[in-house]
């Protein structure tokens, strides 16, 4: 029987650090949560509010929000740090299946 007790809380980024544990065998695990739903409505709002014709600007485009809990699961079962990695972010916001963190249309 595990017993979970809560480490951290960041109330802004609504993230929760847990810590599972069973005595029955020692085993322990740490998990990060986090309320992902506020962070796609988000997204998909301003999403829907950029011009697909609109050009690119030079510098800075918000194009993404990427929930932190989703970056650690990717750098845990990868090993890919996307805030380091720029290929791999790219690559990753590219790819359909994440299209719900995107801002805005086209590639980046």
């Amino acid at each position: 029987m595990w017993h979970t007790r809560v480490l951290g809380l960041d109330p802004i980024a609504r993230t929760k650090e847990l810590h599972h544990y069973d005595p029955d065998t020692g085993a322990q695990a740490v998990e990060m949560v986090q309320d992902v739903a506020p962070i796609i409505e988000d997204t998909k709002g301003r999403f829907n509010m950029v011009d697909e014709r609109a050009r690119w600007r030079d510098g800075f485009n918000h194009v993404a929000s990427v929930p932190l809990a989703v970056i650690d699961k990717v750098r845990r079962e990868s090993g890919i740090n996307l805030l380091t990695d720029k290929a791999a972010m790219k690559q990753f916001l590219n790819d359909p299946d994440n299209r719900a963190f995107r801002t805005r249309p086209g590639r980046i």
